[in-house]
């Protein structure tokens, strides 16, 4: 094995069991919180809530092989601040994936003077861009993460009402890619064209050969087609909302359980308070998440049956 694809393996290393479990308690976590929810005990709703989204990026992070456990746990890492698992995501694509390749674009384009050049120097900026772009993100998430944000009434509800049409908007896509009608020659152009970019960004690594031998042998079929598409819809409804309130609820992780120099969360999350008010919708809104990554994880396209 070479010494890039190794490394590579060591950045990412998926643990689908350890993701499932996780998502398992992330669930029951939000179960809670909208039993304790109709009890009227609303601090402790808060703090379920903001376990089962912290729990959620976590398992998510795991399915992906960006985090292990330990980094999961260290405060300096993610910690409770399940949005975390975004940036280390980021990180390990730009070191493990993008700056490998621009440092072999720079090589190859000294090495070569042809009408090639023009087109690696033409790849080499988008590359330089897109690290760019990695590292822009990186940057704000920890300025998200690291300053508390309180939410207006009126800009969690707009949030709301937009998750709500991605949700609706995916559930629609959903139907028509598992749809019998689906057109066979549709699904044919859209492999056609996914096959060709994934060859002309990613060359040769194994991704990109297993990708080939399979269409070669005839074994990358409309069901694989089909479960790449549903992951990607599926991806709509997870990532955007538990960042979101990954965000607004970390602050409260603390806060909602502790008294402290004379304010008491009893008399801070009441059924006033702004989390609570839109709970009801907060809880189906992060319930349709974590059942789309359950959905997720079930497809075969990553080991689930």
């Amino acid at each position: 094995m070479r010494k890039k694809e190794m490394a590579n393996k060591k950045l990412f290393q998926p643990d689908l069991p350890l993701a499932k479990d996780t998502l398992a308690v992330a669930q029951q976590d939000l179960d809670a919180a909208m039993c304790l929810y109709n009890h009227g005990y609303y601090p402790q709703t808060i703090f379920f809530l903001q376990q089962g989204v912290e729990k959620g990026w976590k398992a998510f992070g795991y399915h992906l092989g960006t985090i292990s456990p330990i980094e999961a746990r260290k405060s300096k890492d993610v910690g409770h601040k399940g949005a975390k698992v975004g940036k280390i995501t980021l990180l390990k694509l730009r070191r493990g994936i993008i700056s490998p390749t621009i440092q072999q674009v720079k090589m190859i384009r000294g090495c070569i003077a042809s009408p090639q050049a023009e087109e690696l120097t033409e790849y080499y900026s988008y590359l330089n861009n897109l690290e760019a772009d990695l590292l822009w993100a990186q940057k704000e998430i920890d300025k998200v993460t690291d300053t508390p944000h309180t939410p207006t009434p009126e800009e969690l509800k707009k949030r709301l009402n937009e998750f709500c049409i991605e949700e609706q908007t995916e559930r629609a896509c959903e139907d028509l890619i598992t749809s019998p009608e689906f057109d066979p020659e549709i699904g044919k152009l859209i492999r056609a064209r996914a096959i060709k970019e994934v060859y002309a960004k990613i060359g040769s690594t194994p991704a990109s050969e297993i990708l080939i031998k399979d269409t070669i042998n005839g074994t990358f079929d409309d069901q694989r087609l089909k479960a790449i598409l549903l992951s990607a819809m599926k991806g709509m409804v997870i990532i955007s909302p538990l960042l979101y309130f990954a965000i607004i609820t970390q602050a409260h992780e603390n806060r909602c359980r502790y008294p402290d120099k004379g304010r008491t969360p009893l008399d801070e999350y009441t059924q006033n308070h702004t989390l609570i008010v839109y709970f009801p919708s907060i809880a189906h809104t992060v319930q349709a998440s974590l059942e789309k990554m359950d959905e997720l994880f079930r497809l075969p396209t990553f080991g689930g049956q």
